[in-house]
């Protein structure tokens, strides 16, 4: 998903306007849920929870110093974009 999609997602308003570290998962979880749409359906709400977790572990282990320093990233993101840009471009529809 884009970062522009993801603007609105719920996942992100918990990330903007809470710390994950200061809050209990359940804290996290109703959080998510309270700042939900009535109607969100089961699948969003689950989708929602997958990405809260996902971003949870990812600090957990950037906390514990197991993640890539900046430098080897941006390496790394030269590589996947040098080898996807020579892609075949779509014809227009």
């Amino acid at each position: 998903m884009a970062l522009a999609q993801c603007e609105n997602a719920f996942a992100f308003r918990v990330l903007r306007t809470h710390s994950f570290r200061v809050m209990s998962d359940r804290q996290i979880v109703l959080e998510a849920v309270q700042q939900m749409p009535a109607r969100a359906s089961f699948d969003k709400i689950l989708d929602e929870f997958a990405l809260l977790a996902s971003v949870n572990r990812g600090l957990a282990q950037a906390g514990r110093g197991e993640g890539l320093p900046h430098e080897e990233v941006v390496k790394r993101f030269r590589t996947w974009t040098t080898k996807f840009s020579g892609r075949r471009k779509r014809r227009p529809v």
